[in-house]
């Protein structure tokens, strides 16, 4: 194998495991799935939000505003409900799942170096709990865009300049 293929290879490994990762984050304690829903049912729901993911990609390679951050976690979730209605609690894939899976696969993205550093860190229990504005919110719950948007609000102001992304990270540090 040349050194080429060896690293692509490489790559597609570690963004497989990322994908992975981040669905199984924005899965657990989030209670997606509606009752009865079969198994074959599930992994199709889990492979399909992979894929989605894996789409939205390319377009974070350059900066992304925060609007259209947004507008994409909004259309994540939109989609997946449209897509699984009968597989989903209420027939409805949240926008906190949505942004969970969202940040966290761009935050790994960052992590690795390949992409730029997003607009946004994953919403979780840990990060709501240092924010006054927001404690009492269940990150499993949020399916208003207007509630996320209010969050990260809280957020910016918590980050005293740091980018949201090394702030966030430096918070799980310290978890």
């Amino acid at each position: 194998m040349k050194v080429d293929e060896n690293d692509k290879a490489t790559d597609r490994f570690l963004h497989d495991e990322v994908l992975a990762l981040s669905v199984i984050a924005a899965f657990a304690r989030a209670h997606i799935y509606a009752q009865g829903a079969l198994t074959k049912d599930r992994a199709l729901v889990r492979s399909d939000l992979k894929r989605r993911l894996r789409s939205l990609r390319q377009a974070y390679e350059c900066p992304v505003s925060e609007e259209t951050h947004l507008d994409t976690i909004s259309h994540l979730a939109e989609e997946m409900s449209v897509a699984h209605t009968s597989s989903l609690k209420g027939g409805r894939f949240r926008i906190g799942p949505a942004q969970k899976a969202l940040n966290l696969y761009l935050k790994y993205l960052w992590a690795l170096g390949w992409i730029p550093a997003p607009p946004h860190c994953p919403l979780d229990a840990n990060i709501l709990g240092k924010l006054s504005e927001c404690r009492g919110i269940a990150w499993t719950q949020i399916d208003d865009i207007d509630v996320y948007r209010d969050c990260i609000a809280a957020v910016k102001k918590a980050t005293n300049g740091k980018s949201i992304p090394e702030w966030e990270v430096d918070i799980w540090g310290e978890a």
